[in-house]
């Protein structure tokens, strides 16, 4: 941006006394708050208006085109943290999604051995899940085909969007993976949803809000956690 001018460093100018003001608003309802949003606010009258409106509401000047000579604050302050607490294991920025999941669940000891202690069986986990397939008490497919069945059975207003061939597809992909032993991580053909603010091809993003639907992509584009987790067969 070309700033107009530019102001001091912080650290250049002497602090002041905080003056409290009682504000004086304008105020304004019906037919006057309409011709004042159209215009002034929304018009091209609002650059005349802005100084006088400001001071009332005790702001001294408004800045625009202003460089303000300041390091963001949204930089780390410490960083890169020293890697020195037992058992942290650091994974590369190059490494792919498959490899940090890997990465993660090493440092659980056992995590996929170990019991499920105090688990509901009606609420099966990832350790549940790969256990499952891995011993083939049951399929990816026998556990999509009874969700997509329960989808069917009664409307339900859980999932935006939703479709039960490419849930069965990629059900039968998965499958298909295990019994040759090639499964591409412990979370394939794990069950899972994914947030309405998400990118997630070709299901359509609508924000959770019809408000701002027309804003959000319609299943144009994949967001990068939607991708990492088609990748390691989520």
């Amino acid at each position: 941006m070309l700033a107009d001018r530019s102001l001091p460093a912080s650290d250049e100018v002497e602090e002041g006394d905080y003056l409290l003001r009682a504000p004086a608003n304008p105020v304004y309802r019906g037919l006057k708050l309409k011709l004042f949003i159209n215009l002034v606010v929304e018009g091209p009258l609002f650059r005349l208006f802005r100084g006088n409106i400001a001071k009332r509401l005790g702001v001294p000047q408004v800045l625009s085109k202003v460089d303000i000579p300041e390091a963001p604050m949204f930089v780390p302050e410490h960083w890169p943290l020293p890697v020195d607490v037992a058992g942290t294991v650091s994974v590369p920025a190059s490494a792919s999604p498959k490899e940090r999941l890997e990465a993660a669940i090493e440092v659980i000891p056992n995590f996929l051995e170990s019991s499920a202690a105090g688990r509901s069986p009606h609420r099966p986990g990832l350790r549940e899940y790969h256990r499952a397939y891995t011993k083939g008490t049951c399929t990816p497919w026998d556990v999509a085909s009874r969700i997509v069945k329960f989808l069917k059975s009664k409307p339900t207003y859980i999932f935006i969007s939703w479709s039960g061939d490419d849930i069965l597809r990629q059900a039968q992909e998965s499958t298909q993976r295990y019994k040759e032993g090639r499964q591409l991580s412990v979370l394939d053909g794990v069950p899972f949803t994914i947030k309405d603010s998400i990118d997630a091809m070709p299901y359509e993003t609508t924000g959770g809000t019809q408000h701002l639907h027309s804003w959000y992509s319609l299943g144009s584009r994949a967001a990068t956690d939607w991708q990492h987790l088609c990748l390691v067969g989520f």
